[in-house]
């Protein structure tokens, strides 16, 4: 009798234990259970304008991971959008995912955290129809440990399928997707954490070298010195080099009203009125917004 009743309890344990196995599958392993069965995974990219993008990357990826060498195929998942920017992903298993898409330049992103969660009595293989716009990526200079480094080296975005090894001495550019990440150096089976839980925007950049630049003043190449009221005019300034991932910024003061900063070296005006006008231009690093050179020498432009 006693035998019997160790048996029954020792049944018993092996069922909770089983149960509670599944449970936390189903419920805690980030990117997918691989519990029941696998599903079809639809959506669509599109630009700003709701229109369709083609030959865009598409990423399941297990946000938890924080190893980039078992990306794939070991916690990833890929497809790419037809035509008409529409994707199918098969063999997807209930959890939570990061959703990321890049298109064809790797210069527009996007990063979306899903779950993905199919009923048991539900007979519809595909559960998810979504759709996610692009945006402009982020563009972060990493500085480099590379000099130090013995074993090989990653930069590397938890959660995500962006990465860049490192070979040389130098700054790195990454472009992440407009979210919250953090980035990691990660080599050997250790990694060092470079930036946490930082929040960056569409287009913006970010420099975590925090160095700051001697920009040189830049003169005009071309640009008329006399002209007419109304008419527009062309001017462009000698280009300033900065160095590889070290974009400049230029403005220009028309002498009755100052540009926004921008990417051009050349720019357009019209002045209004008669009169002489005193038009300069400066430039500003883009990694560093206050690294601002000083003002070019003025040409007088008269306006009839």
């Amino acid at each position: 009798m006693r035998m019997n009743k160790l048996k029954s309890y020792a049944i018993l344990a092996v069922l909770i234990c089983a149960v509670l196995s599944q449970m936390l599958c189903t419920t805690d392993y980030a990117g997918g259970s691989e519990i029941g069965n696998p599903m079809v995974v639809t959506g669509m990219v599109t630009d700003s304008s709701g229109k369709g993008i083609p030959d865009v990357t598409i990423y399941l990826v297990d946000p938890l991971e924080r190893n980039p060498l078992k990306l794939l195929p070991d916690s990833c998942y890929k497809g790419y959008s037809d035509t008409d920017g529409k994707y199918i992903l098969t063999g997807i298993y209930n959890g939570w995912y990061n959703l990321i898409g890049i298109d064809s330049s790797g210069t527009e992103m996007f990063l979306k955290s899903i779950e993905i969660n199919k009923p048991d009595d539900s007979e519809n293989d595909t559960v998810l129809c979504r759709s996610d716009t692009l945006e402009a990526a982020a563009n972060v200079i990493v500085p480099s440990a590379a000099c130090e480094v013995k074993e090989r080296a990653i930069i590397f975005v938890p959660g995500t399928v962006i990465q860049a090894y490192i070979d040389t001495c130098g700054d790195y550019l990454i472009k992440c997707p407009p979210s919250t990440i953090d980035i990691i150096l990660y080599q050997g089976d250790s990694s060092t954490i470079l930036a946490d839980d930082i929040t960056v925007e569409a287009g913006q950049w970010l420099d975590l070298t925090k160095k700051s630049y001697d920009i040189p003043s830049p003169h005009f190449e071309s640009g008329l010195l006399s002209g007419f009221a109304g008419t527009v005019y062309s001017f462009s300034a000698g280009g300033i080099t900065l160095g590889p991932n070290h974009p400049v910024q230029y403005r220009f003061d028309w002498g009755n009203t100052v540009s926004q900063w921008g990417f051009p070296s050349h720019s357009t005006h019209a002045w209004n009125e008669p009169g002489t006008y005193l038009v300069r231009v400066q430039a500003r690093s883009i990694r560093d917004t206050l690294s601002v050179s000083e003002w070019s020498s003025a040409i007088d432009v008269s306006i009839q």
